[in-house]
């Protein structure tokens, strides 16, 4: 927000600005207040590009004057005015709100009548899009595996490709998913524990400082390091103003902030909750996630301030927004627009990003990219003016819709616990990694993550190998559990 102050004297004009710079330092470190100086004489070729316009006490009666030409030249900016007590006292600054003052205040004002004025000031430029105001999407799912990690981080590489600032932070306090796939350096996470001993303190260099370069115009933010520290994020009451001020501060330093919630949960998430713009549920394709889903709301009846900015994905073809809405009794209060996404299929060769510095955008095939392009452009991570090249490609246009896809996600082993994720088939990629350049996270100066040792993919093909091979002996004696394993593999939530 760039402000002009304007009085009659130099040292009037450098007691406003210490005022406003007091309040700025101590209240609204995440927010960047350019402050200038003018007196009557120079300030029309300084306000231009202003924002708003402070008018010191020492002005008098020619403060009204300066207004009316101000308000009559350039309507957008807003006027803020001082005077002395006895000319407050007198009723005099009434004169001054008819030439279009926004508000008078005494010069011996307290910090915090200041302070209730910029920021009701700075809510209406944003609104008004004078202002940056970043979008805040949450990305949350009540059960491990349904693929929230991986939305988040293909949403912020979508809206990173399309020339979007975008801060990407990792709320998975326990296994930090998102930061080590994308070869985070977990260590910035240490800065938690001072931002918890004084949460006023986090500003925009501090910030800065904990962030980890993922792309030319993408930033990771990674959880508290530590196990304790986490706890007292998730719980704490300074946990919640911590989260509180990062959000500030992130509002006015970015287009996007996305969240991965994962199983996050406790006040500080109900407080972010709040504060999104979107939330958006991924639903997998375990029966039990889909349940709990409906355990969870009922729960936490009061966690989403309004059900409009809900939306639910699904990965699994198992539960279509429609079974999910009628055999849910806690989601049936959620509108129709909260259940508008597209089926998000399972994509082998995209469920191997971690690690690989690329996204399950980057890595995936045609119908996953189009997909995702659909998905970012509904939660509002990809601007409804912006044509995607996945969509322009027009390849989505010759696409057989026909025939579903990713059926039989789950193969029946020979015991129930053996499920395991076998969804194959392959289409051609719209963009090729060497197309499009340099990868998401490859701008981290961490080294990339080996998320899967290759002992441990060597013993689970030859485990995968094992129990594909047919059982001579107890084939016949064990029909009735293979139909049974086999039914249970095609459950699915009414």
């Amino acid at each position: 927000m760039k402000v002009l102050i304007v009085d009659s004297t130099t040292e009037g004009q450098a007691q406003c600005a210490e005022r406003i710079a007091e309040v700025r330092d101590v209240h609204l470190g995440g927010c960047q207040i350019d402050i200038r100086l003018a007196d009557t004489k120079n300030y029309r070729s300084k306000i231009s590009d202003c924002d708003l316009l402070i008018l010191g006490p020492e002005l008098g009666e020619s403060a009204a004057a300066v207004a009316t030409h101000v308000r009559s030249s350039i309507p957008h900016v807003q006027i803020l005015m001082f005077v002395s007590e006895a000319a407050y006292a007198a009723n005099s600054f009434q004169l001054a709100i008819s030439a279009g003052i926004k508000r008078v205040l005494s010069e011996n004002s307290s910090q915090l009548d200041v302070l209730q004025e910029l920021v009701a000031i700075q809510s209406a430029l944003c609104k008004s899009g004078r202002l940056k105001s970043a979008k805040i999407i949450v990305v949350k799912s009540v059960k491990g595996g349904a693929g929230a990690t991986s939305v988040a981080a293909a949403l912020a590489e979508i809206s990173s490709d399309h020339g979007t600032n975008v801060l990407l932070w990792d709320l998975d306090t326990e296994t930090r998913d998102l930061s080590r796939a994308l070869s985070g350096d977990l260590a910035l996470g240490q800065a938690f524990e001072k931002w918890l001993e004084a949460p006023h303190s986090i500003d925009r260099e501090q910030l800065k400082r904990a962030l980890c370069p993922i792309a030319e115009n993408a930033h990771l933010l990674p959880p508290p390091s530590s196990p304790y520290t986490g706890i007292r994020f998730s719980f704490d009451p300074e946990g919640t103003q911590v989260a509180l001020r990062i959000l500030e501060v992130a509002r006015n330093s970015y287009d996007l902030v996305i969240i991965d919630a994962g199983k996050f949960s406790g006040p500080t998430f109900s407080t972010l909750a709040r504060q999104a713009d979107r939330v958006l549920f991924v639903v997998g394709d375990c029966p039990l996630g889909a349940s709990a889903l409906d355990a969870y709301f009922q729960f936490y009846p009061t966690l989403i301030d309004d059900p409009r900015k809900v939306s639910f994905l699904t990965t699994s073809p198992h539960f279509s927004p429609e079974s999910l809405r009628s055999g849910l009794p806690s989601l049936q209060a959620f509108p129709e627009s909260s259940w508008m996404l597209p089926l998000l299929a399972y994509d082998e060769e995209a469920s191997r990003w971690a690690g690989n510095r690329s996204t399950l955008y980057s890595m995936g095939n045609e119908l996953t990219q189009l997909t995702l392009v659909k998905i970012a452009r509904a939660v509002g991570a990809l601007p409804a003016n912006i044509i995607s090249s996945t969509e322009d490609s027009g390849l989505h246009t010759r696409m057989v819709a026909s025939k579903p896809y990713g059926l039989g996600f789950l193969h029946p082993f020979r015991f129930a616990s053996q499920f395991m994720a076998t969804r194959s088939y392959s289409r051609p990629k719209l963009a090729s990694r060497r197309e499009r350049g340099r990868g998401f996270g490859e701008q981290s100066s961490q080294k990339p993550i080996s998320l899967l040792p290759e002992s441990l993919i060597v013993e689970r093909q030859n485990e995968s190998t094992e129990r594909h091979q047919p059982n001579q002996a107890g084939e016949s004696g064990s029909s009735s559990e293979n139909q049974q394993d086999e039914n249970l593999s095609r459950l699915s939530f009414h």
